[in-house]
């Protein structure tokens, strides 16, 4: 997951509501279709069914207004594109920092915080990076290699050092999974990934074992999930979404 500087959109559903009436008591529910992005480990499919963090957000809120819900695989871009057009019929729950790829989409209020003050290292190394106060500390150590995604605007320390190192540093166009496992794979000393992430690393993926989360000062920040849907769906349908995020997530908590 994309650390910091975009809105990771994860999920969409589309809406097809001709009568509504969102209550648990509601006869005929109908289905609402999420896409959702292989984002583990918020959204992923394993033995066919698909979970994670956001998902079993998304399915509180089902159980909370009585909506039956499908899920179909998709894609980022897509995603963002379809709540951004115009009249879209459609919803959408993610993470991130700031909302500025959503245009046009109505925000709920926020269903979690998550923070993103750590990187993943190799247990083994924990004792160098103890010697280190800043994440400007481990980036001035030349002795260190991190990983990080192409493009990316991280925030929090300064980005100087990260230029002034790409020769060392290892900067490429890839998902933050597999930064965690170039550290796995001893080809980098640290990753820019949170510790949810490293986590699902280390309990999922063989050869990962051996990864921990080490927090650093110098990043602290936290990311937040909500609801966005387009100017199509109801006034009504928001309200009801509005309210039971208020009602089963407020206030907001850092997760898990």
């Amino acid at each position: 997951m994309k650390l910091f500087f975009y809105f990771g959109l994860t999920v969409v559903c589309g809406l097809g509501w001709p009568s509504l009436a969102l209550t648990n008591q509601t006869e005929a529910q109908e289905t609402v279709q999420f896409l959702y992005e292989e984002y583990p480990p918020y959204t992923y499919e394993r033995d066919g069914m698909v979970q994670g963090l956001i998902v079993d957000r998304v399915k509180h809120l089902s159980n909370q207004t009585g909506i039956k819900i499908s899920w179909q695989e998709s894609n980022f871009k897509r995603i963002v594109r379809q709540i951004n057009k115009p009249d879209m019929r459609q919803c959408a729950a993610g993470y991130g920092k700031e909302l500025f790829d959503l245009t046009t989409a109505w925000v709920s209020a926020t269903l979690a915080l998550v923070s993103n003050d750590t990187i993943a290292i190799r247990a083994g190394d924990l004792k160098h990076f103890e010697k280190h106060q800043s994440m400007d500390d481990i980036l001035s150590d030349q002795s260190l290699r991190g990983a990080f995604i192409q493009g990316a605007d991280y925030a929090g320390f300064d980005e100087t050092l990260l230029t002034a190192a790409d020769n060392r540093h290892l900067v490429a166009n890839t998902s933050d999974l597999k930064l965690g496992m170039l550290v796995a794979r001893s080809r980098a000393h640290f990753a820019m990934i949170d510790e949810l992430q490293t986590s699902y690393l280390r309990e999922n993926v063989r050869g990962a074992d051996h990864l921990v989360s080490f927090r650093v000062e110098g990043i602290t920040s936290s990311r937040r999930l909500y609801v966005a849907c387009g100017s199509g769906v109801e006034r009504r349908i928001r309200r009801e979404l509005d309210d039971a995020i208020t009602q089963l997530f407020s206030p907001a908590t850092l997760v898990p």
